[in-house]
């Protein structure tokens, strides 16, 4: 589907009407050569990168190589300083 980031974008509450949606279909994936290893990860994502190539073919968005099981590149991660026993009972004597 294309065009739907028109109808619903990220910064509007409502949707807008009477715009233009694309749905195309593709030729099946075949996931006959993968029977009998249903269970294996790698099976697993060797399958959702080529669902995922199919879909860029059809949509023409750009491919981003990003799992939930990978740390973004593109997200910057400041680290966070933890309390420690130390630094929590200072500031309980201090209030």
């Amino acid at each position: 589907m294309t065009g739907t980031d028109e109808i619903n974008p990220i910064d509007r509450k409502l949707p807008r009407l009477f715009r233009t949606v694309r749905i195309q279909f593709g030729t099946p994936i075949a996931a006959d050569r993968y029977a009998g290893r249903e269970h294996d990860k790698l099976v697993l994502r060797q399958i959702t990168d080529e669902v995922m190539f199919e879909l860029k073919q059809l949509s023409g968005y750009e491919y981003a190589d990003t799992y939930a099981t990978k740390k973004a590149e593109d997200v910057p991660v400041e680290p966070v300083p933890l309390a420690t026993l130390e630094t929590a009972g200072r500031s309980a004597a201090v209030a």
